[in-house]
């Protein structure tokens, strides 16, 4: 799993997020996932099972990809990776 974090500005985290949602739906199947952050979604593509999260001014992406090479991503996966988001947001407002 793969955990990025991004600490910007007051806002910054809602432009990003809002921005690269923009283009993640136009790409993937987009899921919104209610109680995590200030807005939260996933999707799967062929790198993994992504998390996208951000609260005020953190911005959040978190990838659960196979470890071997043309392994299918597996969707079960945006559930535990949520949790893993809750905890990294709640932390990192510490």
């Amino acid at each position: 799993m793969t955990v990025a974090a991004t600490i910007g500005a007051p806002e910054a985290g809602r432009v990003m997020y809002e921005g690269l949602r923009r283009v993640h739906t136009e790409a993937e199947s987009v899921r919104d996932i209610a109680s995590l952050g200030a807005g939260a979604y996933a999707y799967t593509d062929a790198a993994g099972s992504h998390i996208v999260t951000y609260d005020a001014n953190l911005y959040l992406t978190l990838t659960a990809a196979p470890l071997r090479l043309n392994a299918n991503p597996d969707p079960a996966l945006v559930e535990p990776t949520s949790r893993v988001a809750a905890s990294a947001l709640s932390a990192l407002h510490g």
